[in-house]
């Protein structure tokens, strides 16, 4: 029994360990190679990074230095474009007053109204009705927004 259980350990020791580690080894070696062919594109590539950055930067401050003077530009035209809104929304006020005042509402049958009738009829109402005063309001000025300097500039952007 003792010679037995003594091959049957001897059996175990015996196995072939080459057959058995050699998928390990091989992907152990696929690995070191993928590893070496990873290293080598690190170098490359932080070589390649050297040039780029040094050639690069410059360039990105100067167009850094345009996109400034364009949003530059682009504020002044929220503020223009908010200037004529609020004039805009001053002179449909008074518009509104002068509708009011007028009797009329603004509407496209109200302003064709005196073409379909007779000239002799618009001529005695028109004397009747005094024109009220109107007293126009400031409106904005390009040249407050828009510099002469500028229009050079805006042929290149």
């Amino acid at each position: 029994m003792i010679n037995e259980l003594a091959g049957n350990y001897a059996g175990y020791v015996n196995q072939n360990i080459t057959q058995e580690l050699g998928p390990l080894e091989e992907t152990i070696e696929d690995m070191l190679t993928r590893l070496e062919e990873f290293e080598t594109l690190v170098d490359m590539v932080q070589e390649d990074e050297g040039k780029c950055i040094g050639s690069n930067i410059p360039e990105i401050f100067a167009a850094n230095k345009e996109l400034d003077k364009l949003f530059e530009k682009i504020d002044r035209l929220e503020v223009f474009v908010g200037r004529v809104k609020h004039d805009l929304d001053i002179v449909e006020s008074h518009l509104d007053e002068a509708e009011a005042e007028a009797g009329t509402e603004g509407t496209l049958k109200n302003i064709l109204k005196p073409l379909l009738f007779m000239k002799n009829d618009i001529s005695s109402a028109a004397k009747k009705v005094k024109s009220p005063v109107y007293e126009a309001h400031d409106i904005f000025k390009t040249d407050q927004f828009f510099h002469p300097d500028d229009s050079s500039q805006n042929k290149e952007l």
